[in-house]
């Protein structure tokens, strides 16, 4: 999802706000790049015989232009996103255990 202005102004207000002095954590560099897009992180629930359910975390990456390490931050913590604007993306995947021979 692409970054409209408001939410880039609500990137820069979080950023000074509570990270003011943010540096990669790895090379220590402080040339980081905001990714103009918003991505999402799966994650995985076992629900036994209703199979696997995928529901969708949204995240804003922040990218060292050194190292390239990449900082994932909450867009919904960050107030980027918010809960109404999100539309439930939840998969479920059917599975059923490998039968042994000895059933």
């Amino acid at each position: 999802m692409e970054l409209n202005e408001d939410q880039k102004k609500k990137i820069d207000v979080y950023f000074a706000e509570k990270l003011p002095v943010l540096a990669c954590p790895l090379c220590h560099e402080s040339d980081l790049r905001v990714n103009n897009r918003l991505l999402e992180i799966p994650e995985f629930t076992l629900g036994g015989s209703q199979g696997i359910a995928i529901t969708w975390m949204p995240v804003l990456a922040v990218i060292c232009a050194n190292c390239s390490y990449t900082m994932f931050f909450s867009a919904l913590g960050m107030g980027i996103l918010e809960t109404e604007e999100i539309t439930s993306r939840v998969s479920r995947v059917r599975f059923r255990p490998k039968e042994t021979e000895d059933e």
